[in-house]
């Protein structure tokens, strides 16, 4: 019989990044969802207990029981360790800048642990290439649609806009620090 196939959501992603840094039980990673940026996917019990056994199944966590207060921490695996570097260190797309940006700083917040300055600076480097990419192309638009789109939308657009130039101006940064 065929193993099934699986695809990992970003809330797995989220909790394998949180259990590299540290095990937690079940409820610790609630309440970091609950507590942090995080809070954007649901912390409920429904939610998150499901997504642990999941990957447990799959071999990505385990469960360990801590000797000191007999509470049973979720830890990250080698298989785990080995998805969540792929994804964290996968080149940026067009498709990532304009509809997922917040999942590529989610993956920049697990890179200090997983990833090297190398692999860090190609990320960062293929960020800033697509959003500079996709820049021209809001630019070009501008320019062609402006005078004829109703102000509060021309507004609304030139505030994507400087958003997109933020992100530039902050990835070159990180460049010139890193």
């Amino acid at each position: 019989m065929k193993k099934p196939i699986f695809r990992l959501t970003t809330l797995d992603f989220s909790i394998l990044g949180l259990l590299m840094q540290k095990p937690m039980t079940g409820y610790g990673i609630r309440m970091m969802f609950e507590k942090t940026a995080l809070a954007s996917y649901s912390s409920s019990p429904g939610t998150i207990y499901p997504a642990l056994s999941r990957m447990k199944g799959l071999g990505m966590v385990e469960k360990k029981k801590q000797a000191s207060s007999n509470q049973e921490l979720f830890t990250i695996t080698k298989r785990g360790i080995s998805l969540l570097t792929r994804w964290v260190t996968q080149t940026v797309t067009r498709n990532d800048v304009i509809r997922n940006s917040e999942i590529l700083l989610l993956r920049f917040a697990f890179m200090d642990i997983l990833a090297s300055k190398a692999e860090k600076r190609k990320f960062l480097n293929s960020f800033l290439d697509v959003v500079n990419q996709y820049i021209k192309e809001l630019e070009a638009y501008h320019l062609a649609e402006s005078s004829v789109m109703p102000a509060s939308g021309r507004q609304a657009f030139e505030h994507g806009l400087e958003l997109n130039r933020a992100t530039c101006r902050w990835i070159k940064n990180l460049l010139n620090n890193l």
